[in-house]
């Protein structure tokens, strides 16, 4: 599971984010696992495994934090690696170290 990203989204997106990090143990301080804040534009997760959000587009943007397309977090349930580029890479090493 990815930590210490941002992520911009749409409500739509900030639920499917919240329901992938509940059931990889990531939860908001202060509402657990509840869905919340879908109306804000920009979610974190910290380093700590919790949930965050935030409001301010310059706040988003000086944040240290990795930042993550909100699609390819919820297309790769919460990894951040698509399958069939990993098997790509994975048999490429093969082929080559033989």
């Amino acid at each position: 599971m990815i930590k210490n990203i941002k992520l911009k989204v749409t409500p739509e997106q900030s639920r499917k984010v919240q329901e992938i990090c509940f059931s990889k143990g990531i939860f908001w301080g202060s509402t657990g696992n509840i869905v919340s804040y879908t109306n804000t534009p920009y979610l974190y997760i910290t380093d700590r495994r919790n949930l965050t959000y935030g409001r301010d587009y310059h706040l988003f943007l000086t944040e240290r934090r990795e930042e993550m397309d909100a699609n390819l977090f919820i297309q790769t349930n919460g990894t951040g690696i698509r399958k069939l580029l990993k098997q790509k890479v994975i048999k490429w090493l093969i082929t080559t170290l033989k």
